[in-house]
């Protein structure tokens, strides 16, 4: 139980930069989709 907590441990951090990284990622997304979607129709945003 010692090293399964251990190393649950040790892959935490790994664990939680890639979800930060997706989440950066779906942003960057989102955001290009956003921009291009205005550049399309910037009747409807505005």
């Amino acid at each position: 139980l010692a090293y399964e907590s251990l190393l649950l441990l040790r892959l935490l951090p790994l664990l939680f930069a890639y979800i930060g990284l997706s989440d950066r990622l779906i942003n960057k997304m989102v955001l290009e989709f956003l921009t291009s979607t205005q550049q399309l129709y910037p009747e409807i945003l505005a």
